[in-house]
């Protein structure tokens, strides 16, 4: 949901077209700086929160964090960029904060991955509150880390034991870097895989969007849920199982031209019931 016009708009937005979980920005997604967060912003948010009813809140992070940087200078900004949002995230009572790993950038992408996960638990130590951070898993385009279970879980053991470590699957980005999750065989292999390597309940939360691209192309396109190259039958599975039930799961598929932003979304948030229905 779009924070124009300030943040708590994503809660009444939201609560318009059926929304019972939303994720944000808490601040302007492709800039470093960051204006104040004032005791009116939170007393907004809060209100819109018990007005709403919406209690299921995750935020992302801004773009601009490459941790697994080989330059010191752009992880510090990154590092320092991530405690402040964080911060934003405890004092708005936001529990997730989703995050891309980041990018190698010509460096080893083994010595970067641990880079990621090393500044990721220094910044979680150094942050206030207990927001989890998410690492998303990503569609290996260029030189992009967590495209696979593997770097996830490498990512992870360099967080150390942190509690607040965690992931958030995209469905767009799985399919891209090669994983097939249309059918229950495949799907349970997958949660099987991730659960042997990560393990489930580091699962935090789940970007629900269909591919543009097609299976294994590594290209992030997101697309609407059932317009693009996915077996619509994978959302059905993550829908349908009860070991997620509580899990947040948000849309980031097009906005499209309408208008009104929000009809997009709506149309998306339709088909994904439809399917968890049983009605597609």
């Amino acid at each position: 949901m779009s924070i124009q016009g300030g943040l708590y708009r994503a809660l009444i937005d939201g609560f318009s077209i059926g929304c019972t979980t939303i994720q944000l920005f808490v601040h302007s997604n492709r800039q470093w700086h960051m204006s104040p967060l004032h005791d009116t912003d939170i007393t907004l948010f809060d209100e819109a929160r018990k007005q709403t009813g919406i209690n299921r809140i995750i935020a992302h992070a801004s773009y601009l964090l490459n941790l697994g940087s080989p330059d010191k200078a752009v992880r510090d900004k990154s590092r320092k960029t991530l405690i402040e949002e964080l911060n934003r995230c405890a004092a708005l009572g936001i529990e997730s904060l989703v995050m891309h790993p980041g990018s190698a950038t010509g460096s080893d992408p083994i010595e970067a991955l641990a880079r990621v996960g090393e500044e990721s638990a220094d910044a979680l130590e150094s942050a206030r509150g207990k927001t989890r951070l998410l690492f998303e898993t990503m569609a290996g385009q260029g030189t992009s880390l967590g495209s696979t279970i593997e770097e996830l879980a490498t990512i992870l053991t360099h967080t150390g034991t942190h509690a607040q470590a965690g992931i958030c699957i995209d469905t767009c980005h799985i399919f891209a870097a090669g994983y097939d999750l249309s059918t229950k065989p495949t799907y349970e292999r997958f949660i099987k895989s991730l659960d042997e390597q990560i393990g489930i309940e580091r699962i935090g939360a789940f970007h629900l969007n269909d591919s543009a691209k097609p299976l294994g192309s590594r290209v992030d396109r997101h697309a609407d849920i059932g317009k693009g190259a996915m077996n619509q039958h994978t959302f059905s599975l993550i829908l349908s199982d009860t070991r997620f039930v509580n899990t947040p799961k948000v849309l980031e598929t097009p906005k499209g031209d309408d208008a009104n932003h929000l009809a997009a979304d709506a149309r998306n948030l339709e088909k994904l019931r439809a399917l968890w229905k049983g009605d597609q």
